[in-house]
């Protein structure tokens, strides 16, 4: 992805840039966006071409994708899970993750009673590992 102009224009992305959209902010949830990806998205006037009323690109996002407020912790939840098992490579989780939130019936940002607390230990208890 190297400039806003053709970043749209994958073919993974061209007919659904939620997708994409939702990649970056997994990438940026998770530490792992690219300077290049970063500079990609901030160049792209999302307020104006999905008419939303957000401030940064981040918010933008989140209003466009309708992201719930704890769509973060699902993130970082799944992501410490991999890097726990040794299988972190940022870009293919942020594919596969954005193929799954989008499935019919996604349980990515759904919290049965408790998980939404047991998500939160776990991301905490990673981060005092280092992970």
């Amino acid at each position: 992805m190297s400039s806003a102009s053709n970043i749209l224009q994958e073919p993974r992305y061209k007919d659904t840039p939620a997708l994409l959209l939702f990649e970056i902010y997994a990438l940026d949830a998770v530490g792992e966006l690219s300077a290049q990806k970063r500079e990609g998205i901030e160049q792209l006037d999302l307020k104006k071409m999905f008419n939303v009323e957000a401030g940064d690109w981040k918010a933008a996002v989140k209003q466009i994708l309708k992201l719930s407020g704890t769509i973060d912790v699902a993130i970082l939840d799944r992501w410490y899970t991999l890097k726990e098992q040794g299988e972190a490579d940022a870009e293919a989780f942020a594919r596969d993750l954005a193929d799954e939130y989008f499935k019919d019936g996604s349980a990515v940002d759904v919290w049965p009673e408790g998980a939404l607390d047991a998500a939160n230990r776990h991301i905490e208890e990673c981060r005092a590992k280092g992970l």
